[in-house]
This record gives structure tokens, C-alpha cells and sequence, in this order.
């Protein structure tokens, strides 16, 4: 037949051990936390792209060149 004060008893045996262990742990002194480096934000530089640049020297070039053939009528 099966005895179950024994069996519960002999469990209760490692459940003690196990916060003792616990209770150690937590009254051990903490060690001191690492300290960290802030992180260094990367540095944007402005850019203009070529295509812009070509895009605004066509306009120019176009409005003049429509004021010049106005002006030949």
C-alpha cells in the first residue's frame, strides 16, 4: 500500500535545501555592476547628389536659351 506521509516527507527534505540555498544567495554581497560606455553617435555629413546639381544647371540652361530664342522672333 502506498504511504504518503513518507513520500511527502522525504520531497519536503530537498524543497528545505533548496531555500536555504536561495536565502544564501541572496544574502551574499552583490558585486559591484559593470560600468558601460556611453555609445558614441555616428556623425552625419550633408551630401548633395550630382544629379540635383545636373538637374538645376538644365533649367538654367533651358530658360535662358528659351529667352534667347524669344527675343530672336
Amino acid at each position: 500500500m502506498f504511504q504518503a506521509e513518507a513520500y511527502y516527507s522525504k520531497r519536503a527534505g530537498p524543497k528545505d535545501s533548496t531555500q536555504s540555498t536561495k536565502d544564501k544567495i541572496l544574502e551574499a554581497p552583490s558585486l559591484p555592476l559593470p560600468k558601460r560606455s556611453t555609445p558614441h553617435l555616428p556623425e552625419f555629413r550633408e551630401f548633395h547628389l550630382k544629379t540635383t546639381e545636373r538637374a538645376m544647371q538644365h533649367t538654367s540652361a533651358t530658360s535662358s536659351s528659351h529667352h534667347s530664342n524669344d527675343s530672336d522672333k
